[in-house]
């Protein structure tokens, strides 16, 4: 894992850089050998009663979406699924679990955004 070093505040913030543009040139048909994880922009503050969720995590079929505090979690099979039309969470408890955990680390580890309710905007000089 490497990282990035910006001149920002934000110090060394975790980069994989695992490289698939073979595959996004269609050359190859190479998958990630992580699950990869994000969360929304944070130009678009979180609440509670937003259909929009803030974490999600991708990881080979599956993919899981959840909000801040790991609520509301939402698991797919996007290779049988690729509309994402069922929600199999009450199926597949564990894996619910385990997604929904690591995406909340994960999330622990980044600089806060204006998805926490403890953001400020920096001000402008």
């Amino acid at each position: 894992m490497g990282s990035f070093s910006g001149s920002d505040s934000l110090g060394e913030v975790p980069v994989d850089r695992e490289n698939l543009l073979v595959a996004l040139l269609g050359i190859s048909e190479a998958n990630r050998s992580r699950p990869l994880l994000w969360r929304r922009p944070p130009d678009r503050l979180g609440m509670p009663e937003s259909p929009l969720l803030d974490l999600a995590v991708r990881d080979g079929e599956w993919k899981l979406l959840c909000r801040l505090d790991g609520k509301d979690p939402r698991l797919f099979n996007i290779k049988s699924d690729p509309g994402e039309t069922v929600d199999l969470e009450l199926a597949r408890v564990p894996l619910t679990k385990r997604l929904t955990e690591s995406v909340l680390q994960w999330n622990k580890g980044l600089p806060e955004n204006a998805t926490s309710d403890r953001f400020s905007p920096p001000t402008r000089r």
